[in-house]
């Protein structure tokens, strides 16, 4: 006999099993909690992706849709997509959005499955003076920088007097980023990179330089010459000296040798930038000449005398201000106190370019 429906039975209800009625639950498409990561000190204009949260709590398959600054979203690190869509239990969820194009500036995504709201938000970093970009490349450079010297560098000082030339120490090792103008001590030096045969700068007192163990030194400088009139010095560190200058068609250097054993690469150098590295090797007593990165002139064996003197002052543009001017542009110098191979003399060599460049562009 077939049995009929009990008074007030409700067929979605459920069912009736052994004279009891089962209860037929309805699907939960709601999930648990999703957990994003905010990214804060993002990029300007950067696609930014959140961490990857795995999707529980749900026995059905449940929609899915993404709102918020053109945000995208991908399942099971499938195709990235704006669209609505359905997700099911443990397949995992991603999202993706460009940060803003301003500085501290948040975009805000929603992700909603099955009604569950789930927040996530990209906040750009603050805006960077260009001392503090500068200090950033800075900071990526070799061990051992002593000191970096850019011309042209006519902004704000950060201490905001306008007579100081030190825009910024660095760490405690006495770097500092100099601007050229009048306010060097005993220095008749140019507002921007242009040398026109009569400025030059006093950089620092070498007492805050260090020359690193028994004259163990990296000498840089980036420049284009206009003319030469003689032996034109770049750089000039004394009386017991490590000099780089120009000579003819040619660029020379020594290491403290009385004005023997000069090394020497031929040109034209003339209306090229160039970027010239002098290296002294305390333990060989060896000087070695870079240009643009690459090995041109090595000495012998104990060319130069180690113990240069501290007290020596460091100069750039003369030989000891008073003579041998050079004419052309020297946009930046830069010191190590140690010897710097080829692959570290062309990491520093990129890195001075690239503040070159943001001072350029300030």
């Amino acid at each position: 006999m077939i049995g009929l429906p009990r008074k007030g039975f409700n067929p979605d209800s459920g069912f009736f099993s052994g004279g009891s009625l089962v209860p037929v639950l309805p699907p939960d498409t709601v999930p648990d909690v999703l957990n994003f990561v905010d990214a804060t000190n993002v990029e300007p204009s950067t696609p930014t992706q959140s961490n990857i949260v795995t999707v529980t709590g749900i026995d059905a398959p449940s929609p899915v849709s993404i709102m918020g600054g053109g945000a995208e979203h991908s399942i099971d690190d499938g195709l990235w997509v704006s669209t609505p869509g359905t997700v099911t239990v443990n397949q995992t969820i991603q999202l993706r959005v460009t940060s803003s194009a301003l500085f501290e500036t948040a975009v805000n995504v929603t992700l909603n499955i099955g009604g569950e709201l789930s927040m996530w938000t990209v906040t750009t970093r603050a805006d960077q003076t260009l001392a503090d970009q500068i200090q950033a490349i800075v900071d990526t450079m070799p061990a051992g920088l002593e000191g970096l010297w850019f011309y042209g560098y006519n902004v704000q000082v950060n201490d905001g007097d306008p007579n100081n030339q030190r825009v910024r120490d660095w760490s405690s090792n006495n770097h500092h980023l100099f601007r050229g103008d009048s306010t060097f001590p005993n220095t008749s030096s140019p507002t921007d990179t242009s040398h026109d045969g009569d400025d030059y700068s006093q950089m620092q007192n070498s007492a805050n330089i260090t020359r690193g163990s028994l004259a163990n030194v990296t000498y840089c400088a980036n420049i284009n010459i206009a003319s030469v009139t003689g032996s034109d010095y770049i750089i000039d560190h004394g009386a017991n000296r490590p000099i780089i200058y120009a000579n003819g068609s040619t660029i020379q250097g020594l290491i403290n040798s009385g004005g023997a054993f000069v090394l020497s690469t031929s040109g034209p150098y003339i209306g090229l930038d160039t970027h010239v590295t002098l290296v002294g090797q305390a333990a060989q007593r060896r000087a070695i000449l870079y240009i643009n990165g690459v090995s041109e002139d090595v000495g012998t064996d104990n060319q130069y005398h180690t113990g240069l003197s501290a007290s020596d002052t460091f100069i750039v543009g003369s030989r000891d201000g008073t003579s041998s001017f050079f004419d052309g542009d020297i946009y930046y110098v830069y010191y190590y106190n140690r010897v710097l191979g080829g692959t570290e003399i062309n990491d520093a060599r990129n890195k001075a370019d690239q503040i070159q460049a943001l001072i350029e562009g300030a």
